[in-house]
């Protein structure tokens, strides 16, 4: 037996119906994940064994293994085997527990197990809601609750939870939510996305980075009494269920040995990446010094021919003042010889 270990986890942001990440397909908004966590890790990806995803709403652009077509729009090695799983709002969890169960049972050295669900354009039920038939047989023999909300009540019936109870814990959910976005706990785990903008349905042909959640909503105890609830009698209220989203993310695993493994490799690679950078620093300060020789040279050349030039100036213009004075003494030379000397002896 092996001890599973989780070696790295990334998420997209999550959108609200409508919003910001519904331009982008499930498969894409898979793939960001899926190679964020192969990167993060620094794992060569065909050294990827399995990847087990979860998806509700297995139909249209999250259907027919919709995990198989994220990893391979990516481009990376189709080698890694991938397969979706459906176990309702249970199904990112139970692809990860198939995960760990493959490494525990040496199955798998490295896998991922992953998660989507585009909400925006594929909705809850689409699945079922066109048949043929129903997944039920008519002679099911359970009193199955009639849908989230129908069973959402039996249990709060069943364990004695008020509306009070459940409303003060979303309104804790909301604040400590904002809080932790305000303090930066949510960086590590959350990868922007560049998104297609949509305005009335309809791509613009622009793209936006998306890089926190969008259903933080602030919220009161005093506001959550005042919305009506969804069912009859009921305790829920849209303020205390969950919101249609749009997200995706996945958990890479490793056996400990594996990862023992990677982590020496990580190290190591670590410390290539130290003396590069140690090297490249040392090159950018020696070029720094040349520049700094180079223009120190050019200023002083430039001194020296400045100097040089007045220097010639001032040889000419003393030049050119003995030359006058040589030619006035001359003419006075000239003067007295014609005169025969001094005009008063």
């Amino acid at each position: 037996m092996s001890n599973p270990v989780i070696i790295e986890a990334v998420r997209t942001p999550i959108g609200r119906r409508n919003g910001w990440l519904s331009g982008l397909i499930a498969p894409k908004l898979l793939a960001t994940v899926q190679v964020e966590a192969v990167k993060r890790a620094g794992i060569d990806p065909a050294d990827l064994d399995q990847i087990v995803g979860g998806c509700v709403t297995q139909a249209g652009e999250q259907g027919s293994n919709v995990t198989r077509h994220a990893w391979l729009s990516t481009g990376l090695p189709y080698s890694p085997a991938a397969t979706t799983v459906d176990c309702q709002c249970g199904s990112g969890q139970q692809a990860n527990n198939f995960v760990l169960g493959l490494i525990a049972t040496g199955g798998a050295d490295i896998a991922m197990g992953c998660g989507v669900e585009a909400m925006s354009r594929v909705g809850l039920g689409a699945n079922v809601m066109n048949g043929p038939g129903s997944p039920k047989a008519a002679d099911h023999p359970w009193d199955d609750p009639q849908g989230q909300f129908d069973a959402a009540e039996r249990i709060a019936q069943k364990r004695g939870i008020s509306r009070l109870d459940i409303e003060e814990l979303g309104c804790a959910s909301q604040q400590n939510a904002a809080v932790a976005w305000a303090e930066g706990r949510f960086d590590r785990e959350v990868i922007s996305v560049e998104a297609p903008v949509m305005k009335d349905g309809e791509l613009t042909g622009e793209t936006e980075k998306i890089s926190r959640d969008q259903g933080l909503r602030e919220t009161s105890l005093a506001g959550l009494a005042a919305l009506r609830p969804i069912m009859p009698d009921g305790i829920h209220t849209a303020g205390t269920s969950s919101q249609i989203s749009d997200g995706a993310a996945a958990v890479l695993w490793a056996s400990e040995e594996k990862a023992k493994e990677l982590t020496e490799l990580q190290e190591v690679l670590k410390q290539r990446d130290k003396k590069l950078a140690e090297a490249q620093k040392t090159q950018l300060e020696f070029l720094q010094k040349q520049r700094e020789l180079d223009d120190a040279k050019r200023e002083l050349d430039l001194t020296v021919e400045k100097r040089v030039q007045e220097g010639l100036t001032a040889t000419r213009e003393q030049a050119k003042k003995e030359a006058e004075e040589g030619m006035k003494l001359k003419v006075m030379e000239s003067s007295e010889e014609r005169t025969g000397g001094n005009a008063c002896s």
